[in-house]
């Protein structure tokens, strides 16, 4: 059912937009293991190839304009939020957030469209 299908779309695109906005939200997310982080600066905990699952999906699977702008507007507002020093980068737990950054391809040169 297509209005089905479409409020899930919805629902989706209002997830991502949340989740990949907020630094915390990332440095939380797309975890190796559940439990106490244990965070070094050697071991990130993050699961890349997660990250890349996600992404892969948003952007090249769903390709739904909707969603890939949302994600778009959440990138450029989590760099505006960096780039303030609102988020400590001094605490290795905070470091995540820039691990998921460095893997969203709308910042590659063939997709940075999708940011304006």
């Amino acid at each position: 059912d297509s209005e089905v299908g479409g409020r899930h779309m919805k629902a989706l695109t209002k997830a991502v937009g949340a989740a990949f906005s907020s630094a915390s939200v990332l440095n939380a997310s797309f975890r190796k293991r559940t439990g106490p982080l244990g965070l070094t600066e050697e071991m990130s905990g993050l699961d890349v190839l997660k990250v890349r699952r996600a992404y892969q999906t948003i952007v090249f699977e769903l390709r739904n304009p909707e969603l890939i702008a949302t994600l778009g507007r959440a990138t450029l507002s989590i760099c505006d939020e960096l780039s303030k020093q609102r988020v400590p980068t001094d605490d290795p737990e905070n470091l995540c957030v820039f691990l998921v950054l460095f893997e969203n391809p709308l910042l590659l040169g063939e997709h940075r469209t999708s940011l304006f």
